[in-house]
C-alpha cells in the first residue's frame, strides 16, 4: 500500500506543515538559548603617562606596554546585563575606580561585575609587573596586583561558569611566568 494512497493530499499537507512548525520552533529556541548563552566580549584600555590612553583591547588582549606604570583603567561589557566595578590599590588604600582621579601607579586590581556574572560567566583578569611577570589569573573580584610593585600590564577574559577555567585560559599560561600576587 503506498503512503500517498492511505492519506489524502490535505492530511499530508497538515503533517507537513505541523513537522515544519516544530522543526521552526526548535531550531528558533535553540538559537535563542545560544544566544542567552554567549559570551559577552570586554573591551578595556589603559592610561599610561607618557602615552596617554592606549587604543582598546578585548578578550584577553595585552594593555599596557608592560614597562611603564598603568595610572588608570577603563572597562566595558558588552552586555545588557552588565555593570562592572573596579577597585584600584593605590597608596596602600582600595579605591573605587569613579572616585579615583589621583594618576598614581596602580598595584593591585579587583573586577567585580555586578549582575551580568552571576549565574552564567565568571570575570578573570591578571596582571604584570616587573618583577613578578605576569601574575595568576584572578577572577569575580579576586585580588591581582602585588602590594610592592606597580601594574604594567592587564589581560581581562570572560569565560563561562562551571568550566574548568584552565582549559579556557590555558593558551595564556604558554610561555609565561606564573608567580603569586597579594
Amino acid at each position: 500500500m503506498n503512503f500517498f494512497n492511505k492519506y489524502s493530499k490535505k492530511e499530508v499537507i497538515i503533517a507537513c506543515i505541523a513537522i515544519l512548525i516544530f522543526l521552526g520552533s526548535i531550531i528558533f529556541f535553540g538559537i535563542k538559548q545560544y544566544n542567552d548563552y554567549h559570551i559577552p566580549s570586554v573591551y578595556y584600555r589603559t592610561y599610561i603617562k607618557e602615552d596617554g590612553w592606549s587604543k582598546w583591547c578585548k578578550n584577553g588582549e595585552t594593555s599596557g606596554d608592560k614597562k611603564s606604570d598603568i595610572l588608570n583603567m577603563e572597562i566595558k561589557v558588552k552586555s545588557k546585563k552588565s555593570y562592572t566595578t573596579m577597585l584600584f590599590y593605590v597608596n596602600n588604600n582600595w579605591i573605587n575606580s569613579e572616585e579615583y582621579k589621583n594618576m598614581n601607579a596602580i598595584y593591585g586590581l579587583n573586577l567585580v561585575d555586578t549582575y551580568a556574572f552571576v549565574k552564567d560567566f565568571d570575570l578573570c583578569y591578571r596582571t604584570y609587573n616587573s618583577k613578578d611577570k605576569w601574575l595568576q589569573w584572578s577572577c569575580n573580584a579576586d585580588v591581582s596586583g602585588n602590594i610592592n610593585e606597580e601594574i604594567k600590564g592587564v589581560e581581562i577574559k570572560i569565560i563561562p561558569r562551571n568550566v574548568i577555567r584552565y582549559d579556557y585560559l590555558k593558551d595564556y599560561y604558554q610561555g609565561n611566568e606564573m608567580s603569586k600576587g597579594f
